[in-house]
């Protein structure tokens, strides 16, 4: 029993020996991170810590006067065209805090509202100073959100007023660019790649031997903007959306732009302008979905745009309603960097029957002749104009209109540099070759048996007699415009007679192997 008690008696001394090491560890350390910065004589500490990230929701209210342009290159039609002809939109961009956006549109508050929100942890920025009365470059370090004791404060000399220059591209793994021609804020520049560049310019006077601390608050730089497509309340008592998800747009959108840090102006080299502008990404919806009245982009689109620019356009290549595709271009938006949108898209489409007898057709045939394989449909009427959906086409076509061919040869959408068609992104059917390709043949798509009766190829004649060509690249993408090479024409005089009759007849030419299938329709604006 001694020898037991003995044992316990060391134990507790070893537990209370080891608690008053602890203590005595932790106490130092507390001293280590509370000790005052050890600052040489006549300079001063600056220290950096974030709050948040501001931005702008912006609503423009009346002052936005955007017009629309549907499936027609050469007329704008507002969004106060009469709706019984023809698809129209209503444009409007609202704040994005979905939750009170009509108290923000009445006509007393039409004012930009700037919100903020936290900075992530593990964000990496960059820091410089430069001496306010020279503008010459002071010092400059990088930090990591969370982790600027790490980095350490900046020395400066004392007794000064500096402008302190900090910008991230909120990125938890790189810095951003360095500063160009750095040695003067009046030379000094930052290229921006599109990404979400951030910036904050401030000035501070700082003291003698003084230890001084500044809360970041940056601003973002760049348009962001989330797209919502929707139908009005009519227009889904007989409709639905189809598809919108092939290619959509947003421009003027660049690269990389160039951020001057003496002013905050932005400007960018046409070099450096992208062509089709910055995706708008939308859900895909299957074709027998017919219950979607609403989509909106699965993602923000961010814009990097010059702040001269202050006109945009949003456009989607192919939007179809019901039974009806358009393309469609939305124009004048008025958009300024470091504001955040909701671009709302409300569209009206009238209700429409399909309108011609025997519309379908499937040919095929291994065999090589003179005589083209020929399907005509009559339409009388066709207020709202007319389609053809080929479900499945190897591998060329024409359409002759009321005795005329619509285009000066037929379309031949196979064989490399053969090819009469391609797509906006410059890739083609069976541009297996380019990196942004991967598209099969046109023959594969939509071979599987029994094949689907979804178009791979949608040809449209609108009610102005605009004619627009779209393509599917696969299955499971939207449809999207197929532009055609300037060695064929569309022949002017196939025209069509929205209010007569007309005579519309599909042709194929036998190839080896000619095997084609879809469908000849006119589309009737239904009367009450």
């Amino acid at each position: 029993m001694k020898k037991i008690k003995t044992n316990s008696n060391l134990l507790i001394l070893f537990f209370i020996a080891l608690l008053n090491i602890t203590q005595s560890c932790s106490k130092k350390e507390d001293a280590d991170f509370n000790k005052e910065i050890n600052i040489p004589e006549g300079y001063a500490a600056i220290n950096f810590d974030i709050i948040d990230i501001s931005f702008e929701e912006e609503s423009l209210g009346d002052a936005k006067s955007a017009t629309v342009k549907i499936n027609n290159p050469t007329n704008q039609v507002s969004v106060s065209a009469n709706i019984q002809t023809g698809m129209t939109c209503q444009v409007s961009l609202e704040p994005q805090s979905t939750s009170n956006f009509k108290d923000l549109l009445k006509e007393d508050s039409k004012m930009a509202i700037t919100r903020s929100k936290s900075i992530d942890l593990n964000t990496h920025y960059r820091v410089y100073v430069y001496d306010k009365s020279t503008g010459e470059l002071a010092t400059s370090k990088n930090y990591i959100r969370g982790k600027e004791k790490d980095a350490g404060p900046l020395l400066v000399y004392g007794g000064k007023e500096y402008t302190i220059v900090a910008y991230s591209i909120n990125s938890k793994s790189e810095f951003p660019a360095e500063i160009e021609n750095a040695t003067n804020i009046n030379t000094a520049t930052i290229s921006n790649p599109q990404v979400e560049f951030m910036f904050q310019k401030q000035d501070i006077k700082i003291q003698h031997n003084s230890n001084n601390t500044i809360k970041l608050k940056f601003k973002h730089q760049f348009s962001q903007i989330t797209t919502i497509i929707k139908l009005d309340n009519t227009t889904q008592a007989y409709a639905s959306i189809r598809g919108a998800n092939g290619a959509s747009y947003i421009k003027p959108s660049y690269s990389k732009t160039k951020f001057k840090v003496s002013n905050g102006t932005i400007s960018a080299n046409n070099d450096d302008l992208n062509t089709l502008g910055s995706s708008v990404n939308f859900p895909f919806i299957p074709f027998d979905n017919l219950k979607t009245y609403s989509i909106t982009s699965l993602t923000p689109t961010i814009l990097n745009t010059p702040t001269s620019e202050t006109k945009g356009t949003f456009t989607i290549e192919t939007l179809t309603i019901g039974d009806v595709s358009r393309r469609v271009d939305i124009n004048d938006l008025n958009l300024k960097p470091g504001v955040k949108y909701n671009l709302v898209l409300t569209f009206h489409v009238p209700e429409t029957t399909i309108i011609g007898a025997n519309p379908t057709f499937h040919f095929y045939d291994t065999t090589t002749k003179d005589t083209p394989f020929y399907h005509a449909v009559n339409l009388e009427n066709p207020t709202f104009g007319a389609q053809i959906d080929i479900w499945y086409l190897d591998n060329s076509f024409n359409l002759n209109i009321n005795g005329q061919n619509l285009f000066t040869k037929e379309l031949n959408f196979e064989g490399f540099p053969l090819h009469d068609v391609y797509f906006s992104d410059d890739t083609y059917y069976g541009s297996l070759d380019k990196p942004s390709g991967n598209i099969s043949v046109i023959y594969r798509i939509n071979e599987t048996a029994p094949r689907q009766q979804i178009p791979v190829v949608r040809l449209t004649i609108d009610e102005n007699g605009n004619v627009k060509l779209f393509g599917r690249k696969r299955m499971s993408e939207g449809l999207r415009e197929l532009n055609i090479r300037n060695t064929v024409r569309i022949n002017p005089l196939a025209k069509l007679n929205p209010n007569g009759i007309n005579k519309l007849t599909f042709s194929s030419t036998r190839w080896t192997t000619t095997d084609v299938q879809g469908r000849i329709y006119g589309i009737r604006v239904k009367t009450p």
